[in-house]
């Protein structure tokens, strides 16, 4: 009997196996992938192998991630002077290990009137602190927004109250 290639290739990249491992399947099921492959399942092959497929996908994408982290910039400056330049990597692990740290020197920064800034690898920079004072006027707004809303909704029960008439029997 002579199976395809094709179906052998289905089934390897399915599952991850052999060539003459797929063949062999291929050949005991009379070319039917979806009976080789179900056979794969319940002897558990090939859970095992799709699970060292998606992390091997899943140590790609992180290794990405941690390269692009290198190549980005956390710089803080002074007067045109560069105090700190150094990856954002670097930040989120001092961040994660010493806390604390990490706050006062950012609380610092802000004293002494430094500027904060991220700069990527294709030279697009990102000024941290126009980030913060649009977040403050957003947080500001937002707070206003709830003021007005609950001075609202207490004129209209203060107007209920006034409206309410008392009637007592006795």
């Amino acid at each position: 009997m002579s199976i395809s290639f094709e179906k052998i290739e289905e089934l390897r990249k399915r599952a991850n196996i052999s060539y003459e491992e797929a063949k062999c399947l291929l050949e005991k099921h009379n070319e039917d992938v979806l009976e080789a492959l179900i056979e794969l399942e319940k002897s558990k092959r090939i859970n095992e192998h799709c699970c060292d497929f998606h992390s091997k996908k899943c140590s790609s994408k992180i290794k990405r991630l941690f390269k692009k982290g290198m190549l980005t910039r956390f710089i803080i400056t002074k007067n045109d002077n560069t105090i700190v330049n150094l990856p954002v990597n670097y930040g989120i692990l001092s961040l994660i290990f010493s806390f604390h740290f990490v706050i006062i020197s950012l609380i610092l920064v802000f004293i002494f009137g430094c500027k904060m800034s991220i700069k990527k690898l294709c030279g697009e920079q990102m000024n941290v602190d126009d980030v913060m004072v649009d977040l403050s006027k957003r947080a500001k707004k937002a707070v206003n927004n709830i003021k007005d809303e609950f001075n609202s909704i207490d004129t209209d029960t203060k107007k209920e109250e006034a409206e309410f008439n008392e009637y007592t029997i006795k």
